[in-house]
């Protein structure tokens, strides 16, 4: 009985090290993973951009039109 929950408590020490050692090793890809998302998200804001710039432009010109901003007064 003793020996059997030694054996179980070696091999679950041993699994520990296993995954320790693993999440070690994959610390560098989830640097690089973050970098693919961030390269992406950029190229996808650029494809916007390029696609659909000049209706983007002519809806925030449209709301700059449609606010009256007022002037402020030269007598404060």
């Amino acid at each position: 009985m003793v020996e059997r929950i030694y054996k179980s408590l070696m091999v679950f020490l041993v699994m520990l090290g296993t995954l320790n050692l693993r999440l070690r090793k994959q610390e560098g890809q989830t640097w690089m993973e973050y970098g693919m998302i961030i390269g992406g998200a950029i190229l996808v804001i650029v494809l916007v951009m390029v696609l659909f710039g000049d209706r983007i432009m002519a809806m925030f010109s449209d709301i700059n039109n449609a606010i009256k901003v007022r002037q402020p007064n030269q007598g404060w």
